[in-house]
């Protein structure tokens, strides 16, 4: 009796990656097992695949329409352990066995490693510390422990150079997240540096994270896992308070801080402001002024009783837009009012100003000067410059100092119109007391908390951000969905957008829909992200959602 065999393979062929059954003929049984490079038709074409399974039974629906396997590939082979990771990576996420192969089956590992059992379950250990110093301490690590192996992730190809350019051991590799899949053996170490940063994070299907795949890759391969930034997100820190992750701290540097109080009007520059830039410059020393990216949105304040307006539905700070106010986190709108609820005073305010109107306005006040803009689009930065107006694109620089920075435009942060906004600044307070010896701030909020928490790095800012989410039913506290979808120019993008939120309602019926954002656009092509919150998330449900979805979006757990 001819004995039939069948194996399911992961192809690629141009713009996606499919798990297709195939016949394995008999003449290649012997040498084909699981893991294996065979070679596949597929369409009028043959192309590369790699064995995931090897069974007897095909879904009744294929009966008699599978294919051959044309030939195995000799000498190539996955192991067990890459295929292991692959099924993890897909069961704990809404990726189907191609997409996480995709990712993570890029080179063959050599052989199974044998396990070592030293200290592969220790808990997560969290560095948090200037880049300098970080890099210092993974070194130290490296040195201190030279039977292990040690892998360090950047997310930024900056601070990849600036590292490998130090003096490393040999037991030190380093790459981006597109080599976070390097063979490791247990005991060995995986170091994430800025995990938060978008670029720990892979551009394409399944957009798996930095912090997603080192904690599969832990907990599979029993790897020791750090993680290195200036500040853990909130869900990082409530893992630290409760116990599953271990913090080391770098001692609180001091912090020469100054806060002008206003502007109380629609002022951008005050003359006090102005003068201290002035006077940093003609000292010579070189002066940093950080203004806020795209993204960010103004809030509406009172100037006279400063209250904060708020969403009618879910009683969150709105945001304000040309004619009206919109909500970011449930996408509600209402009408722009003209006078303050509280005290009936008709001074309000919009918090916040464009970043292109604000360089223009440094560019005219300073023109004596050689003022340096530098944002997405810019050019590197001129060693000549003395004035240099940026984005967060200035924190790109492991190892820069400015005389003075200043901080024009913090008040829209404060708000609380955007989820990540308040940490977004506590962040940039932080590497802003690295990079410069001083650091001056114009805020209509004087007197807020987060000004004394910086200078001391105090852990009270995570608690009463911790705490606020809470109050506003916020991660972690709720689950996270982001859906991203990729459009061209000419689409209805809002269309889209309700069309998704339609069928993502009918499996999450308590969700939140906060507005969407174009995060990208070039080439006549958007990219769209849309959220969902949700209390409870059930992967099942997501993934029969997904099954619904046009193939123009994909969920990502975040």
């Amino acid at each position: 009796m001819i004995m039939v065999m069948y194996a399911l393979v992961i192809v690629k062929s141009r713009r996606r990656v499919d798990e297709l059954y195939y016949q394995v003929p008999q003449k290649i049984i012997p040498f084909i097992s699981v893991g294996s490079q065979v070679v596949v038709p597929i369409l009028s074409r043959t192309v590369r695949g790699i064995v995931y399974k090897i069974t007897r039974r095909l879904p009744s629906h294929l009966r008699g329409r599978t294919k051959p396997i044309a030939k195995v590939v000799p000498g190539i082979k996955f192991t067990s352990r890459q295929l292991r990771l692959v099924d993890k990576l897909s069961s704990s996420s809404a990726a189907t066995l191609a997409e996480a192969a995709f990712l993570a089956l890029g080179k063959p590992w050599k052989k199974e490693p044998l396990g070592r059992d030293q200290g592969g379950n220790a808990k997560p250990l969290f560095i948090q510390a200037a880049p300098v110093k970080r890099f210092e301490m993974y070194i130290q690590l490296a040195k201190r422990f030279p039977s292990q192996q040690f892998l360090v992730i950047f997310a930024q190809n900056s601070f990849l150079g600036d590292f490998l350019q130090r003096n490393l051991p040999p037991n030190i590799s380093a790459g981006t997240i597109k080599d976070i899949f390097k063979q490791l053996t247990e005991g060995d170490f995986l170091i994430i540096d800025q995990p938060s940063h978008i670029g720990a994070r892979f551009k394409l299907r399944p957009y798996f994270d930095a912090t997603f795949i080192s904690e599969i890759r832990a907990e599979a391969e029993r790897l020791r896992l750090v993680f290195g930034d200036v500040l853990p997100r909130p869900d990082q820190y409530q893992k630290i308070t409760e116990g599953k992750w271990r913090v080391y701290k770098e001692p609180v540097k001091p912090m020469n801080l100054t806060i002008f109080s206003g502007p109380t009007s629609q002022e951008m520059l005050l003359e006090s402001t102005a003068r201290q830039i002035s006077q940093t410059v003609d000292r010579g020393g070189r002066v940093l002024i950080l203004v806020a990216a795209k993204g960010h949105s103004q809030a509406l304040m009172c100037l006279n009783c400063r209250h904060i307006f708020k969403c009618n539905r879910c009683k969150r700070p709105i945001a304000v837009q040309i004619s009206h106010l919109k909500c970011r986190y449930c996408a509600n709108e209402q009408d722009k009012p003209s006078i303050c609820p509280v005290c009936a005073a008709g001074n309000l305010k919009s918090l916040g100003f464009g970043a292109s109107k604000l360089t223009e306005l440094i560019k005219r006040r300073f023109e004596r000067y050689r003022v340096q803009e530098l944002s997405g689009d810019s050019v590197d930065l001129r060693p000549d410059s003395q004035i240099v107006v940026a984005t967060e694109k200035i924190f790109s620089y492991s190892s820069i100092l400015f005389e003075a920075s200043f901080i024009l435009d913090p008040d829209r942060f404060l708000a609380g119109t955007n989820i990540e906004a308040s940490w977004r600044l506590f962040y940039q307070l932080l590497l802003l007391k690295n990079c410069s010896k001083s650091l001056s701030v114009q805020t209509t909020f004087a007197e807020h908390p987060i000004w004394v928490e910086a200078a001391s790095e105090s852990d009270n800012f995570l608690r009463r951000i911790i705490a606020e989410r809470k109050k506003y039913r916020l991660p972690p506290f709720v689950k996270t969905v982001e859906f991203i979808g990729h459009f061209s120019a000419r689409s209805d993008t809002e269309a889209e957008v309700e069309k998704l939120k339609e069928f993502a309602a009918q499996h999450f019926q308590e969700a939140e829909f906060p507005d969407y954002e174009i995060t990208r656009q070039s080439a006549g092509r958007l990219t769209v992200s849309q959220h969902l919150l949700c209390r409870r998330l059930s992967l099942v449900k997501l993934r029969l959602l997904r099954q619904e979805l046009p193939p123009k979006w994909f969920p990502y757990v975040s």
